[in-house]
């Protein structure tokens, strides 16, 4: 049978000390701060890339609208900081904003450059996505075929 002294000599050892538990909640806050740090960070970078991934579709589309578009009447559709929504629908109070540049003629084609700007963090300049093509007049006839 086990005396009342070698019970409370185990349960001596069993304890944990105060500085013990302080150490412990140190180092969990510690660890803890670093995970929140991260978390941040990733959710900071996944608003950036998704702004960029949207601002390069809204070039994309406003490209493939430039396509489907008559040749001749392809200077029209010039524009200069329009703000457009996530869709690239005009909104005047869109989050982004679309230029589309339509360069001079040259046998028979243009260079058009869409730039497609965002600011996705106020404290930064805002951030442009440029997609540029050529655009061939369709209706011209290759003199060597």
């Amino acid at each position: 049978m086990k005396s009342l002294s070698d019970t409370s000599q185990w349960s001596r050892k069993a304890r944990f000390t105060l500085v013990e538990v302080m150490l412990v909640m140190a180092f969990t806050g510690v660890a803890l701060t670093a995970a929140l740090g991260l978390i941040t960070a990733t959710m900071w970078g996944e608003k950036y890339i998704r702004h960029r991934y949207t601002a390069h579709t809204i070039a994309t589309n406003r490209i493939e609208q430039l396509r489907s578009f008559p040749y001749s009447e392809i200077t029209v559709m010039a524009e200069s900081n329009t703000p457009v929504d996530a869709q690239g629908k005009l909104d005047a109070n869109g989050e982004f904003q679309r230029s589309t540049v339509i360069g001079s003629e040259f046998r028979s084609t243009r260079q058009v450059t869409v730039n497609v700007s965002s600011t996705w963090k106020e404290s930064l300049p805002p951030q442009t996505v440029s997609v540029v093509t050529i655009i061939a007049d369709g209706t011209v006839m290759n003199p060597n075929e």
